[in-house]
Formats: C-alpha cells, sequence, structure tokens
C-alpha cells in the first residue's frame, strides 16, 4: 500500500523551489529598478547642466567627477539586476515556457532595448573619456582605462555616447508612456501623501 502525500509535505519537498525565493528576487527587481532610475536621473540632470557650463571652471570639472561617478554606479547595478533577472526567468520559465505572442515579444525586444540602451550610455561615456586621454573616476578613485587614447576618434566617441544618451532618453519616454496608469496612480498617491502632511 502506498502511503498518501498530503499536499502541505509535498510543498515542503526538497525538490520543489521553495516560493518564498521567487517572491524575493521579483521583489529585489523591483527595488533595484527605483534605485537605478534615480541613479540614471542623476547622470542626466548632472551631465545637462555641467554641459552648459564653460570648460576649465572649478564647478564643471566636480560635476564632471560626479557624472562620471553615478555612471560607473549605473554599470555595477546594471550587473546585479541583470543577475536577478536571469534568476527571476529561470523561475519563470524553468518548468513551462512562456506563451509566445505579439505583445510579449514587443515587450521581450522592448526591455532588451532599455537594457543595451543602460549598457550603452556608460560604455560610451567611458570610451569618450578615454580615447580623449582622460580617468574614469568613481568618487575619488581613478579606475583602469578600457580604451586606449586615439584623439582621431574624439567626434566619433562624443557623437556615440550623445547618441546613446539621447536613445536611452527616448525608450524611458516609451516606456513611462507604457506604465501611464501605474505613474497616474503613483502620483495620485503621492499628492495624497503630500496633502495629508501638509494638513496637520
Amino acid at each position: 500500500m502506498i502511503p498518501s502525500v498530503s499536499r502541505d509535505s509535498a510543498m515542503q519537498s526538497p525538490t520543489s523551489s521553495p516560493p518564498f525565493k521567487r517572491i524575493a528576487f521579483a521583489k529585489y527587481l523591483r527595488s533595484l529598478h527605483w534605485w537605478m532610475a534615480i541613479v540614471f536621473l542623476m547622470v542626466y540632470l548632472v551631465g545637462i547642466v555641467m554641459a552648459r557650463l564653460p570648460g576649465g571652471t572649478p564647478l564643471r570639472s566636480n560635476l564632471i567627477v560626479i557624472h562620471k561617478s553615478f555612471a560607473v554606479l549605473s554599470l555595477g547595478l546594471l550587473c546585479v539586476r541583470i543577475i536577478l533577472l536571469l534568476q527571476v526567468v529561470w523561475q519563470r520559465y524553468s518548468r513551462r515556457l512562456p506563451r509566445v505572442s505579439e505583445v510579449w515579444l514587443r515587450s521581450v525586444m522592448f526591455h532588451a532595448a532599455l537594457y543595451v540602451s543602460m549598457l550603452a550610455v556608460p560604455i560610451s561615456g567611458i570610451f569618450y573619456s578615454n580615447t580623449n586621454d582622460r580617468d574614469t573616476v568613481f568618487f575619488g578613485i581613478v579606475l583602469p582605462r578600457l580604451f586606449r587614447v586615439n584623439e582621431s576618434l574624439s567626434e566619433l566617441s562624443h557623437r556615440l555616447h550623445i547618441g546613446a544618451a539621447y536613445i536611452f532618453l527616448g525608450l524611458i519616454l516609451l516606456h513611462i508612456l507604457d506604465q501611464r496608469k501605474f505613474v497616474q496612480s503613483f502620483w495620485r498617491r503621492f499628492k495624497g501623501t503630500k496633502t495629508k502632511n501638509s494638513s496637520r
């Protein structure tokens, strides 16, 4: 006679994936999404201010260091984000393949473009700095150079960096438009919280 196995004991089997791990990875991935949004916002804001200052001023030099530092930070966070994403994808699709549809394919392609852009913007910035004989700095720490000095590539490297930045910005705007319902809901909650705090 084969002993019956309860549902609870089956869920606790060592071969089954604990559900809390799936929740944890997705939770960390969402949290990292917002941290990276803040970091890239700093990269863009500092870059815009920096580009409008005359060359050689102390303020511009300091902003360049801050701009590069946040760019390097975004690369590190992106590496962690990719690792978490692979974990989430594996847990979600290791037992059952996704239902491939036109909507699913568009979503995958769009997010792939976002990730490529997140990589292209800081890498092109490092390429621009190194080829122009400038160091990449991470909050005061000078990092090893990835590219050789080549002043003949100065204009090309600058165009690549600016182009990658604009492409990424365009993808961010499309992403916000696609998630406009969430953005509107978040804004309503934010205004409601602000109103409650001001009325106290």
